[in-house]
């Protein structure tokens, strides 16, 4: 990845979704971020995704507007990258959680995607993405780790069963 980053500053965005294409043990998934001047989607692993929405449910106790007023319009720049990091912070001056994203694009171009996204919001999105993660294959509660068909080799197991068959 480079080392020069592109900054994309959409201030404030109005809808966010998870989404996920394909069958469990051989999906992909997404979050699309719909903003004022642009549709951001990033590619994301299982994992990420579920450490995003734990992340956003640590804010579900704060002050939570319950007026949401925001109206979904068509974004004219459409970007698409592949997530790298993130980071969260809660903005307790506007109820907002402020998200910041490093991706790279299909060029290997990296970029620092930020905005800001209501709380209430965010919390239904957490919610919802969790349901999404549910659906698939179950995770083994030692590594974490998605659990196949055929079984599963646990690394926390430390080579004491060789393949556990988890159904």
């Amino acid at each position: 990845m480079s080392q020069n980053f592109k900054n994309l500053n959409f201030a404030k965005c109005f809808e966010m979704r998870s989404s996920t294409i394909g069958e469990p043990g051989n999906r992909t998934f997404s979050l699309d971020f719909f903003c004022l001047d642009a549709t951001v989607k990033i590619r994301i692993e299982k994992q990420q995704l579920a450490l995003l929405a734990r992340e956003i449910t640590k804010n579900q106790y704060k002050e939570i507007d319950k007026k949401t007023n925001i109206k979904h319009q068509k974004s004219p720049l459409e970007y698409e990258f592949k997530l790298v990091d993130f980071l969260i912070s809660y903005k307790a001056e506007n109820n907002n959680i402020e998200f910041q994203f490093l991706g790279e694009n299909k060029e290997q171009e990296s970029f620092v995607i930020k905005f800001e996204f209501n709380n209430l919001l965010s919390q239904k999105f957490a919610e919802k993405s969790f349901d999404l993660i549910s659906k698939g294959r179950p995770i083994c509660m030692l590594c974490f780790n998605p659990i196949n068909d055929d079984g599963h080799f646990c690394i926390k197991m430390n080579g004491h069963i060789e393949n556990v068959k988890i159904k």
